[in-house]
């Protein structure tokens, strides 16, 4: 069986902290999973519509940055003239690819502190019956 994730989350605090202290330890975990994901949701959004503003006045200046966006990422060719419309992708190319730059600084940033949790091994040791 592959474990996901949060899982490996749980079994790593569990193991990390002392059992007085394991329901602390996991609110926390499920704290830090759910506001961080919001938080960084919202990081990314504004970061994808301030970057897709200033990509469409570099690749298409004749198109209006706000008509684009409100049409969105499907509906924008029924909105620009054809000639406009590789300018476009290109400028959401951009865009999704500075989103992309924070969800690797952020997956650094994970590793990186996952460090100071510790290494502790899971494993029970084994217990060896004494022979007669």
């Amino acid at each position: 069986m592959k474990l996901t994730c949060p899982l490996q989350t749980v079994i790593a605090i569990q193991n990390a902290i002392p059992e007085s202290q394991i329901s602390v330890g996991m609110s926390l975990v499920a704290f830090a999973q759910t506001f961080g994901g919001a938080l960084f949701l919202s990081f990314a959004q504004t970061d994808f519509n301030s970057s897709l503003k200033q990509a469409l006045r570099k690749f298409a200046p004749e198109v209006s940055s706000e008509a684009v966006a409100a049409a969105g990422a499907t509906d924008f060719r029924h909105l620009i003239p054809k000639d406009s419309v590789q300018g476009v992708i290109e400028a959401y190319s951009e865009s999704v690819s500075n989103v992309f730059y924070i969800a690797a600084g952020c997956a650094v940033a994970c590793f990186v502190l996952s460090w100071g949790i510790g290494w502790k091994s899971v494993k029970k040791p084994k217990t060896v019956a004494p022979e007669a």
